[in-house]
């Protein structure tokens, strides 16, 4: 999921109207600019969550 896909899907599951339209304005005034492609809607960059090493012993 692109990062733009989950702001927006975050804001409607916490029911945040505000949010949803300010998010929808926000793409649709990017695509006005540029036509989105598959590749906006999915990415396959992840986020490394941080693991403390485990304790010695």
């Amino acid at each position: 999921m692109s990062e733009s896909a989950g702001r927006l899907w975050t804001a409607r599951y916490f029911k945040d109207n505000r949010r949803v339209e300010s998010e929808l304005a926000r793409q649709e005034a990017q695509a006005a600019v540029r036509t989105p492609t598959m590749a906006d809607a999915v990415t396959h960059h992840h986020h490394n969550v941080a693991v403390p090493p485990a304790p010695a012993g």
